[in-house]
């Protein structure tokens, strides 16, 4: 009877066994398969690429936007004020602006400079003493007869900067002054003037362009009768992009 009951137990303890077993290896499967399926849907989300941005692209219907799509149209030209007038026959009259109308001229390069420095700019001052006997020199003279004006190289290179946006090696036409390169400066002789007192007729402006007539004073005996003189709006003031005689 005890061994009877010893195998029935030996028999449900394997029935158990088997069982135990069948589970685990199921279980095992199933958590296997759920790994598989996890990793692939891991992949997917890492190479899903990003879609590339365009600024220029409406994120509603790949339209190019309007603040793009919008071409910059020029502003209207608007006829200048009575202050204004004033203003630029002010600013024409200065002896660093006056010789920039007194020659025609398509784009600041092709500028006469000698009309513009001819009495100094604003910054020419008499030859010193001591730099005399080179000029004489240079020039093979024993003394000079005329108003002799020095005018520094670097002075005439800030002037063409502010006035034109360019330099001096910038300029079409060769300076044919006498040049001391010891003093790093340009002489000029002379005996009469070259300055007009101009005055502002009108004009329009354009964002920061602006097309100005000019008559010269009737009392003053000169070639330039008036011009028409276009100017741009720059950070240190304003620079000369053309000018032609109207005669």
């Amino acid at each position: 009877m005890i061994k009877f009951e010893k195998a029935s137990f030996a028999k449900e303890v394997c029935r158990n066994n088997y069982f135990r077993k069948a589970w685990y290896i199921v279980m095992k499967k199933r958590l296997l398969s759920l790994s598989a399926i996890l990793c692939m849907f891991l992949l997917c989300g890492c190479t899903t690429a990003e879609a590339p941005k365009d600024e220029n692209l409406n994120v509603n219907d790949g339209q190019p936007s309007a603040a793009h799509s919008e071409e910059t149209t020029p502003a209207e030209p608007v006829e200048l004020s009575d202050d204004e007038i004033q203003f630029f026959t002010d600013f024409i009259r200065q002896d660093d602006n006056y010789g920039f109308l007194l020659s025609e001229y398509d784009a600041p390069k092709d500028v006469n400079l000698e009309e513009v420095l001819y009495n100094g700019a604003g910054f020419g001052v008499a030859i010193p003493e001591e730099e005399l006997p080179s000029y004489l020199a240079a020039i093979r003279q024993d003394d000079i007869y005329l108003d002799c004006i020095k005018l520094p190289k670097k002075d005439i290179q800030e002037l063409l900067q502010n006035k034109l946006g360019i330099g001096l090696e910038d300029i079409t036409m060769v300076l044919n002054w006498t040049y001391l390169p010891e003093y790093e400066s340009y002489y000029h002789e002379a005996g009469d003037t070259n300055y007009v007192p101009f005055s502002c007729l009108g004009g329009s402006k354009s964002g920061d362009t602006y097309t100005l007539r000019f008559t010269s004073d009737p009392d003053w005996s000169t070639i330039v009768e008036s011009c028409e003189t276009v100017l741009i709006k720059a950070e240190n003031g304003y620079q000369f992009l053309s000018n032609h005689l109207i005669n």
